[in-house]
């Protein structure tokens, strides 16, 4: 028996959504799981569908802060409801009430699920369970009469005008009517339950938490059996909750602002809300447990599965509901049900099974890494559930490892397939990526006989890895877990937590590996701090600015990389005079500022920064400010008067700004040394310059000139170091601001001639004030090509050819590179020899081919113009380009010319193209079979199977005039019309046989080949081979061709074997002939001379017959002779001519008749004196003489089927004086 699974879903649910439900199978029964798989969660959420405005009600819970030691009890309200047209078990019935006490307060029954038997637990016990009696509840089944008894509310309409309106259903609701039906339906509920829940409760006990909200209300309405009942998805009656409807009727003035109504379906029935048997109660929990004030821990909108069934608030097992976690019982939303102990080093702990009595009991414990504040690790004791799918629990009992991220809200309603807005996470095996959710959560268990650890120290990985705890961005938390042992009832496990490492001394300084680990530095601005590894920040789109440092930062010559920052100013904001930051790299950094301040690595910088390097990246500050006062560049936006930088280079483009400098936008009389830049500057809006964007001196001082400070003038396209000089003026050595900075500027290219300048001097130039000359080391790659003379400062060319040129500057304790390329060329190099990509080359008539012409050298200095010509263009033309077209036969000579006279030749051939024969026959039972080629076989051989078309292709030909033709005798329909190349002769589905066949080309192909061609005939096996047009096969035999072979010669050449029995006629003519001095010879038949040769005996007279003839119709013959003239027809057998008489036969006419005519022709020629044999004579035509006295002495009679080859020449078969 197929069921209808329908899982209604229950209970108050103040947070928007669905949850997953747990597939039910009952007991021997097959059920039908198509609805409950495209709805999981069963709830459908009214409020979105109608459009209302959903609000946020606070939960009825008292923290653990404002609760007393008594435990609080909460009412729920169980309105029951029935339709006056229903007439089967009511809810208000004794049997189904009892259910419904079991189900919602006294539990004490069983439950049969599809694994077997298991103990109710009630509403009531869970929530005292796992609250640990710190909470109850107690629903309240109405309307009830004055003794107490519960008697459903009786509404006026029938059932049907609730559901949608059909042509069986007239009085139905459109969708435009669903809202106002349902507002109709609850009001005339509440209307009619109102005065028993008055007389019952109070205000405040009906709105706990003082909101002007009822609780916890429930509509349970009457249905018909799971398998029987009509509701479908988003019905009206369909289990639903729904907030903001504006109802009318309120209850002690308290709103009814959130409900839910429940298609309770036959309790009495399989999967009946209060159903004995698979019933559907465990959903009435989860969102019970909603009212008091647990989130959805699965993700609304997201695919992936964060929690599963280690919670009731992720996945709910209807029938055998699962438990809560020990986090959200304990310090979530501060309920305080039970407690947890917090651990920050490394120690060994043990967790004990879950009794559920003592709050105290260590059930789970809160790991917190010193790196992360918001986010943190729970580990719990997990126990096996029993009689559920294998699919509902863990493999074990074991530890359960989930993740907190404080920062979230709302659960995991929010939760991306990301893992980033997921509240609470279970770590587990195979997941696959970061937080997805997608891994096995039912091996998710740490056990001591299974996996038994998980997480790696830090340092051992620096992306995401599922073998790690990690933070919800995918970094690893370096701890780890390590069961030590376990028992029946408790687990000992050891948890290393990664300790802060070092003391942010100088001897001790605090180690940094992750970006996690600046939160120390944030913390700790003061201490000393120093990179284990590079930091790759490509993953962090929001990192948080260093505000104010004054400690010390050593880099340990790693590199930050992939720093960006967007609408903040630096990496640091201000670093302080104490501040040092030495050895630190920084790559493809991107920094984009909006705001009015100073915009760099470093912000302002009054500490020292040494040994800093920008390799690349991109600063920009798009402040619609334009005060002169902020400053922009790579490493620093202001360096004060106390700051220094030292030994730092940078090679990152600053592009936008006020005051905008390669290396620092605004420079108030900082110390600046052995520093240089090479990165793109671009204009600012105020100033800028290679190096500093604006001096500005604001106090009285002396000039601290910078030392060794170098710029590329071509890189950073900035002919200056100094943007603009404010406050020269306030200086006391008579200094412009200006002095001290080194421009360089080596020429992009530097070109030799060897045929002209083969020397020249570096092309370094320095730009510097005061002058002064710069240590260098000169490289040229390519020493063969132009090497470098130090002592003369000069390039020397040697050969031809590019190489590179640096020029390595140092500067402090680093190298500025410049570099060049150095050509050398030579202005007069001749063109010595042309060749052609071919020698000798054949094209076929009509085609083309382009020559390729190689100039050696490819570098001269001549012009590259070619000419091209043809030594005979009857055979071959050439056009400009060196394309040969080939016109005729022959051979020609293709000759190209070089501007200085140079040649090469092609010798080129020119032939027509050699046709390709291919042909595919169809072949009874088999179809079209495989194309053949030139003399291969086609069909089959002794396998009884007739040939029924044929298609014959000649490619390859286009130089050819002609094309290849041919025509099919077929069974029932004879010669068939002739068709052409590649076209089907012959006939398929229609099982006809194919019996003789005539092949010939035409136009030039006949000129130039022969076609010959040979069958396979049945009973005959392969006849001779026959040509150009003649008949192969049989006719009058009704013999099936099985297989043909054809073959491409060219004229003149031999045939491919005998020709002498290609085609076989069936014998259907017989005759005689009465000869002088003889009489009467014997019969001959068709094809065979009857009479005599060479013995002067004139023929007198004949008889001619037909035999064994296919068709009807008959022959009919006269003869001409001698002294008489044309004498009647004769017919079948009958003499013709004279007997006795000496009169010579002179002449003969003979035809056909009937179908015999239509089918055949009829051939015959005579032998003449002095003559001997004339041309042959068809169809009632003469053959012989008239009025020349010559004796016929032999005749020769053949019948040839209609469109059959003739048997020899008929120009001239009969003679006439």
């Amino acid at each position: 028996m197929k069921i209808k699974l329908v899982i209604a879903v229950l209970i108050s649910s103040l947070i928007m959504g669905s949850f997953t439900v747990t597939s039910v199978y009952g007991k021997n029964d097959e059920l039908d799981t198509t609805l409950l798989e495209e709805h999981a969660g069963g709830l459908l959420d009214y409020t979105k569908m109608y459009g209302l405005e959903k609000e946020d009600v606070k939960p009825i819970t008292h923290n653990r802060y404002l609760r007393s030691s008594a435990p609080q009890e909460n009412n729920y309200l169980a309105i029951m409801v029935e339709f006056p047209d229903k007439t089967g078990t009511s809810l208000d019935d004794v049997q189904t009430l009892s259910k419904a006490e079991a189900v919602m307060n006294k539990g004490n029954r069983n439950m049969e699920t599809p694994n077997g038997s298991v103990p109710i637990i009630s509403l009531k016990e869970y929530v005292e369970k796992y609250t640990y009696h710190k909470m109850t509840t107690k629903t309240t089944f109405f309307p009830q009469d004055r003794n107490g008894n519960v008697v459903s509310v009786k509404l006026s309409k029938n059932r049907s005008y609730y559901m949608k309106k059909s042509a069986s259903n007239p009085n139905g609701y459109t969708l435009t009517q669903a809202r106002e039906r349902e507002e109709e339906l609850v009001n005339e509920i509440l209307s009619k339950a109102k005065e028993s829940i008055e007389r019952v409760f109070n205000a405040s006990d009906l709105d706990k938490n003082n909101d002007g909200n009822v609780d916890a209300i429930s509509f349970f309405i009457e249905a018909d059996k799971v398998t029987e009942d009509k509701v479908e998805w988003s019905d009206l009656l369909w289990s639903h909750k729904i907030s903001g409807m504006n109802l009318n009727v309120t209850l002690e003035g308290k709103k009814v602002n959130t409900y839910n109504l429940i298609n309770t379906y036959d309790s009495n029935y399989l999967g009946g809300v209060f159903s004995m048997n698979q019933g559907t109660y465990g959903t009435i929990i989860h969102e019970y447990m909603h009212v008091l004030g647990l989130p959805d821990l699965y993700r609304y909108n997201s695919s992936g599965d964060p929690v599963g069934f280690y919670d009731i608030m992720a996945t709910t097992t209807n029938y055998n509901p699962q438990g809560i976690l020990a986090y959200m019982t304990s310090e979530y939303n501060n309920l305080g049900w039970n407690s947890l102990s917090e651990i920050k080093s490394s120690t060994s702990v043990t967790l004990n099974k879950p009794q559920y009595s003592n709050p105290g009991e260590k059930r789970a414990v809160k790991i917190v890494s010193p790196v992360n504040d918001d986010e943190f690790f729970i580990v719990e004791y997990y126990e096996k559930r029993d009689k559920v799918y294998a699919s509902d629990t863990s493999i074990s009992d074991g530890l359960v490892v989930y993740r907190i991220n404080s920062k979230v809200k709302n659960g995991n309603m929010n939760g991306t397939s990301t893992g980033k807005n997921d509240y609470l996470y279970v770590f587990r095996p195979n997941e696959t990526g970061c937080g997805k959710g997608e891994g096995n959560l039912n091996q998710a268990v740490l056990s001591k006989n299974g996996r038994s650890s998980i997480g790696k120290p830090l340092n051992t990985t620096y992306s995401w890895n599922n073998d790690t705890l990690f933070y919800s961005n995918g970094t690893n938390s370096g701890i780890t877990i390590n069961i030590t042992s376990s028992s029946s009832n408790s687990i000992t496990f050891n948890v290393n937590v990664p300790i802060v490492q070092g003391d942010g001394s100088t001897a001790k300084p605090y180690l940094i590996s992750s970006v996690d680990d600046f939160d120390l530095i944030r913390k700790n601005s003061t201490k000393v701090f120093k990179l284990l590894n590079d930091i790759d920040l490509s993953g962090v789109s929001n990192f948080q600015t260093i505000s104010n440092f004054s400690g010390t930062l050593d880099g340990n010559g790693f590199a930050i990389k992939n720093l960006t920052l967007n609408n903040q100013s630096s990496f640091i904001n201000t670093l302080s005079s104490r501040g040092v930051v030495k050895n630190l790299n920084f790559e493809n950094i991107s920094i984009t500022n909006r705001n009015s301040s100073h915009t760099g690595i470093f912000g302002t910088v009054s500490g020292q920064l040494e040994n800093i390097a920008i390799k690349s990246g991109k600063i920009s500050n798009q402040s619609s400010n334009n005060g002169q006062y902020l400053g922009t560049g790579a490493l620093a936006g202001v360096l004060s008067s106390g700051g220094a930088i030292k030994d730092c280079y940078s090679g990152a483009n600053v592009t936008q700004g006020i005051n905008v400098g390669g290396l620092i936008g605004l420079n108030q009389n900082g110390t600046i040394q052995d520093c240089y830049v090479n990165g793109v500057v671009s204009s600012g809006k105020k100033s800028s310059g290679a190096v500093v964007g604006t001096q500005y001196f604001t106090s009285y001082d002396r000039y601290k000139q910078p030392e060794n400070v170098l710029y590329d003038i071509n890189k950073t396209k900035q002919n200056e170091a100094i943007g603009t000089v404010y406050g020269s003026d306030k200086l006391i050595d008579n200094k412009t601001g200006k002095e001290g900075f080194i421009g360089v500027d080596l020429l992009k290219e530097i070109t030799l001639d060897i045929s002209g300048i083969k020397e020249k001097e570096l092309g370094l130039t320095i730009k510097a004030n005061p002058t002064t000359s710069l240590s260098k080391k000169v490289t040229i790659k390519d020493t063969s090509i132009a090497t470098y003379n130090s002592i003369t400062n000069r390039i020397q060319a040697h050969k031809r050819g590019k190489t590179e040129l640096t020029v390595s500057l140092p500067v402090g304790n680093n190298t500025m590179i410049l570099s060049s390329t150095i050509n050398v060329i030579n202005s007069n190099i001749p063109i010595t020899r042309v060749t052609l990509n071919k020698q000798e080359t054949t094209l076929v008539k009509g085609t083309s081919e382009t020559l390729k012409a190689t100039i050696n050298p490819s570098d001269t200095t001549d012009s590259k113009a070619l000419t091209w010509t043809t030594s005979n263009n009857r055979v071959a033309t050439v056009d400009g380009n060196g394309k040969v077209t080939g016109v005729s036969e022959g051979e020609a000579t293709i000759t190209v010319r070089t501007s200085n006279g140079k040649t090469a030749s092609c010798k080129v051939t020119v032939i027509k193209q050699i046709p390709v024969l291919t042909y595919q026959t169809h072949v009874a039972d088999y179809g079209w079979l495989e194309t053949v080629g030139d003399g291969e076989t086609a069909g089959t051989t002794g396998k009884n199977k007739q040939m029924e078309a044929i298609k014959i292709n000649l490619s390859n030909s286009s130089s050819y005039s002609g094309t290849i033709e041919y025509c099919t005798h077929v069974a029932d329909y004879g010669w068939m019309a002739w068709t052409g190349n590649g076209k089907q002769a012959g006939t398929t589905g229609e099982n006809k046989q194919m019996e003789a066949i005539k092949i010939k080309l035409t136009g030039e192909l006949e000129e130039k080949y022969d076609i010959y061609y040979r069958v396979h005939a049945e009973e005959l096996g392969w006849l001779d081979w026959t040509s150009n047009g003649k008949a192969a096969g049989t006719a009058g035999y009704c013999y099936q061709i099985e297989a043909i072979e054809i073959k491409l010669v060219e004229k003149g050449s031999r045939a491919p074997g005998a020709t002498e029995r290609a085609y076989v006629q069936k014998r259907y003519i017989k005759y005689a002939s009465h000869v002088a001095d003889y009489g009467w010879l014997s019969d001959v038949y068709d094809g065979s001379i009857s009479g005599t040769i060479g013995k002067c005996k004139q023929m007198e007279a004949i008889s001619i017959s037909l035999e064994n003839q296919p068709y009807g119709g008959n022959i009919e013959y006269r003869t001409h002779s001698a002294d008489i003239g044309w004498q009647e027809f004769r017919n079948n057998g009958t003499v013709a001519g004279t007997i006795g008489r000496n009169k010579q036969m002179e002449a003969i006419e003979i035809k056909l008749t009937g179908e015999m005519e239509k089918e055949y022709d009829i051939y015959y020629r005579v032998h003449i004196a002095d003559y001997g044999w004339l041309d042959w004579a068809k169809n009632g035509a003469s053959a012989g003489s008239e009025g020349m006295s010559k004796r016929i002495e032999a005749i020769e009679i053949r019948i040839v089927q209609k469109g059959g080859s003739e048997p020899g020449n008929t120009v001239r078969p009969f003679i006439k004086k």
